[in-house]
Parts: structure tokens; C-alpha cells; sequence
């Protein structure tokens, strides 16, 4: 029974939303660092509250996530550009952010 419930969670997990989103080994560790700082930014993006402090939370940390990252995007695709593997991912941030 505990097999099943384990071997269940596994699945369960590997098909959440979030094992999709780690980032490829494979790729070039400046992209990989751009993938997950965009991340952090994109969530804060999307994040509201009315909670004074927790707003204030999300304002420095979309600015401390965001900025910079629309040049950075820019840069990496001026470096990637013959990359298809890059390209795909990096398309598809949207700009601007900040």
C-alpha cells in the first residue's frame, strides 16, 4: 500500500507544472542563469496583495528579479542567435518587463 502511495506521488509530481519548468543541463550556463532569475521575476509579475507589507515584499522583489532583464534578453539572443535549443526558450520570454 505505501508503494502505491509513493509510486503514486512520484507520478503526480513529474507531471506537475513545476518538473517542466527545470532548466536543461545542456544549456549554456549565462541562459541558465537568465531562466531562473526570469522566473523569479515573471512570478513577482504576476503576484497582487492588498497586504501593505506583502506588497511591498513584491515590489522589491520585482525589482530586484526584473531589472536589467529585458537588455539581458536581448544580449543572449544577439549571442544565441544560431542556437535553435536557445532561441526556443528564450522566444519565449515576452518583453518588455520592466
Amino acid at each position: 500500500m505505501i508503494k502505491v502511495a509513493v509510486a503514486l506521488c512520484l507520478a503526480a509530481a513529474a507531471a506537475s507544472p513545476l518538473a517542466a519548468q527545470t532548466v536543461s543541463p545542456a544549456l549554456p550556463r549565462d541562459v541558465t542563469a537568465f531562466v531562473e532569475k526570469r522566473r523569479g521575476c515573471d512570478h513577482f509579475r504576476g503576484e497582487y496583495s492588498e497586504d501593505r507589507e506583502r506588497a511591498r515584499f513584491i515590489r522589491q522583489n520585482v525589482i530586484r528579479l526584473c531589472k536589467g532583464t529585458d537588455r539581458r534578453l536581448a544580449g543572449l539572443k544577439r549571442k544565441y542567435r544560431a542556437d535553435v535549443t536557445v532561441m526556443r526558450i528564450l522566444n519565449d520570454y515576452e518583453t518588455p518587463v520592466e
